[in-house]
């Protein structure tokens, strides 16, 4: 009994936190890795397309860095799966 509810236990714990999945370069989709599954980013510029997982802090330097040179149209940062 006390094995039984101790896996319960652990099978509810572990099935509470999903990975985000971000749309990649390649059109198909992927699920983000540990310390880049905070948000999907998409940054698209004449012929260069990025897509993609990314950190918090990675979204809030490139956003920064582009508003220095009015370019930060280019650059989102979404928080749902496949939101990019």
């Amino acid at each position: 009994m006390r094995t039984t509810a101790l896996l319960i236990f652990l099978v509810v714990l572990v099935s509470t936190g999903e990975a985000l999945r971000c749309k990649i370069p390649d059109e198909g989709s992927d699920w983000c890795p540990p310390g880049s599954d905070d948000l999907c980013m998409h940054y698209k510029v004449t012929g260069i397309e990025m897509r993609g997982c990314a950190s918090q802090r990675f979204c809030d330097a490139v956003k920064a860095a582009l508003e220095e040179e009015g370019s930060s149209n280019n650059f989102m940062c979404c928080y749902e799966d496949l939101c990019n």
